[in-house]
């Protein structure tokens, strides 16, 4: 195909089936690829393809920036010029030139995003290069490009463009990415604050920079196309790195961002903590953060106690011990579940628990209403706190579970058929209601349940009172929060905790760092072991379809059936309001479902319940044991 047409510009795509449709994309072009994998660039002869027009289309994925970094090179060893196309957002992971026909793209479509690289190739030769003067044209910031790629044979443009100037009031800026987001570093005021490119803080920036340099604001095709090369620099030209929201970790260290005007933050080490100006990590921020106070030393974590409106010494034990565990970037984190009746300050101590480590214009907000608007508050804040639930729906439970324990949330962008919202990090979780919110097993087994006492008349503060005295508290507090992490970051590595626990590393974590807290050593390992007990008690005893399965267990001693006949005789004990309630299992597999969920549970309360078959050969079928638990 090259020797049939050897004015043609090129397209390297990666794989034979991408290469195939990138060539009923662009007719114009000549689509090739290399043989042996994404891995094997290096071993083809590139210099096929000198004085062509190159133009790479990776795959959206690690390995194929890998590709097309490779390609890249070999072909500039092979003195062959190329540009490297950006796929554009919200693609799904690998995307290529086969799926963008799947996803019935035309010429037009795929021409504008091999043109796109062509233009950033362009800029970043001007940006080298150019005297900076603004074009004579005015700078319409069109490019003149002939249809298939490249400048018009013969032509030079009389200054850069507006687009290129764009990108040239840039080039001082620290460029860099995050995966598949691009973000600019800014020195301002003296410090350095980290923006996507495509925030409103990086566009007015660079309208201000642009105004500056020429007297005159760039037009909305200009910016956007500036801001497009600008973006296809920072992923394909500049390192990656992590990108933190408040809390971060570097060498041994934790990082807090204060979110102050200057973009300091905590540094705490296993030998304390101190207030740094520059951190050697990069921050970033959404709007509706908000800042901490800078913390100070020789407070008590017993201060708190004015705040949270807790009767039992364990409960404030696992509040203290929550927030010790949110002061870490990563998960998992157990969930901390606050029940109490009405008027007994669930709200309140809520916020006073996220104003300690994520203070937020919105601290506490009603539940999402489904995934995608869960997945953008938990990609927007560290913490998440859910405020007078009502109850849990079965998707969201389970995706607090997923986003607690790090076990990684995607659900469909917006406006797209392919696009995903991937939330990679876990977050602490915060509910409170009035019944309880853990009653399914599997959240139930990662969290710590509080119950908040009533308050009398007597006892209650004016709002005005109540946080005035906190703030002036607060930073205090927040010195004690920073020495109990400095602690257990000294005294981790051991193995305190002898029990088999469900969430083990929270618990060793807590150990670690009890004598900051001022606690005996396995003082909380009792109190942890205490909650959770209590917390599954609670859910039997709150579960009318549980309570029937544990009398069976007590009466039958043992029971085998199948989970219709279970069903029949379930339905014997329980009352028709009960079997009409939509969370009842009112199906065999319905049933099938509830007790695997409840498993765990059961057996913490002294009842199997176990899938087997009964029966031999073609009578074989699926039948439930439901016995007491055996001692061992």
């Amino acid at each position: 195909r090259l020797a049939a047409r050897p004015d043609a510009p090129v397209v390297v795509v990666e794989g034979e089936k991408a290469a195939d449709a990138a060539g009923r994309l662009l007719p114009e072009h000549v689509a090739v690829t290399s043989p042996g994998g994404s891995k094997a660039a290096g071993k083809a002869d590139w210099g096929a393809l000198a004085r062509r027009r190159v133009v790479i289309w990776p795959d959206a994925d690690e390995p194929g920036r890998g590709y097309a970094g490779d390609v890249a090179r070999c072909l500039a060893a092979a003195t062959v010029e190329a540009s490297i196309a950006a796929p554009p957002d919200g693609v799904a992971e690998g995307w290529d030139a086969a799926d963008a026909e799947a996803d019935k793209w035309d010429e037009a479509r795929a021409l504008a995003l091999v043109d796109a690289a062509v233009s950033a190739s362009e800029a970043m030769q001007e940006w080298h290069g150019s005297d900076a003067r603004p074009a004579a044209d005015g700078g319409a910031g069109k490019s003149k490009t002939k249809k298939g790629g490249g400048r018009a044979k013969g032509k030079k443009p009389a200054g850069p463009t507006q687009r290129n100037l764009i990108v040239e009031v840039a080039r001082d800026v620290e460029l860099w990415h995050d995966r598949d987001k691009a973000y600019a570093s800014l020195l301002i005021k003296g410090h350095f604050e980290n923006w996507p490119i495509r925030s409103s803080v990086f566009r007015q920036w660079l309208i201000h920079q642009y105004f500056d340099r020429t007297g005159g604001a760039p037009s909305s095709q200009a910016l956007q196309e500036g801001l497009g090369v600008l973006e296809t620099l920072a992923i394909w030209r500049n390192p990656s790195h992590r990108a933190w929201r408040r809390l971060a970790e570097f060498e041994g260290s934790i990082f807090h961002d204060l979110c102050d005007d200057g973009w300091g933050a905590v540094e705490i080490g296993p030998n304390g903590w101190s207030v740094v100006e520059r951190p050697p990590v990069k921050f970033i921020r959404s709007d509706p953060m908000r800042a901490l106070p800078e913390p100070e030393r020789g407070g008590m974590i017993e201060e708190l106690r004015g705040f949270v409106n807790v009767e039992v010494e364990a409960d404030f034990q696992i509040i203290a011990a929550w927030l010790v565990s949110a002061l870490r970037p990563r998960g998992p984190f157990p969930i901390l579940v606050i029940n109490g009746e009405q008027g007994s300050a669930k709200s309140t101590t809520a916020r006073v628990l996220r104003d300690l480590i994520d203070p937020n214009d919105a601290p506490i907000r009603s539940a999402s209403r489904d995934e995608r608007d869960l997945a953008v508050a938990a990609i927007n804040n560290f913490m998440l706190c859910f405020d007078n639930l009502s109850g849990l729906p079965g998707w969201l439970s389970d995706a607090l579970c997923r986003i607690a324990s790090e076990g990684g949330f995607a659900t469909r962008a917006l406006h797209t058929d392919q696009g995903e919202i991937v939330l990679k990090a876990s977050r602490p979780i915060v509910l409170n209601g009035i019944t309880a919110l853990d009653s399914r097993p599997d959240l139930g087994s990662r969290a710590l349940v509080i119950v908040l006492p009533g308050i009398r008349e007597t006892e209650r503060r004016t709002e005005t009172e109540f946080w005035a005295e906190f703030e002036a508290a607060r930073p205090a507090i927040l010195g004690a929060l920073y020495d109990a992490v400095s602690c257990a970051i000294q005294r981790s590595g051991v193995r305190r905790v002898k029990r088999r626990l469900r969430q083990a590393d929270f618990v060793e974590l807590i150990e670690a760092a009890a004598p900051a807290l001022g606690w005996d050593d396995g003082a909380f390992t009792e109190v942890y072991a205490d909650n959770a007990a209590t917390a599954v008690r609670s859910n039997i005893d709150d579960d009318p379809f549980a309570i029937a399965i544990c009398e069976i267990a007590k009466e039958k001693g043992e029971w085998v059936g199948s989970a219709s006949e279970l069903l029949s005789l379930i339905e014997t004990r329980v009352a028709d309001s009960i079997r009409k309630n939509k969370y009842f299992p009112s199906t065999p597999a319905k049933v099938g479902g509830a007790l695997a969920r409840l498993a765990p549970s059961l057996r913490a309360v002294g009842v199997d319940a176990r899938r087997g078959k009964e029966g031999s050969g073609d009578e074989r079928h699926r039948v439930w044991f439901i016995t007491p638990k055996r001692n061992t």
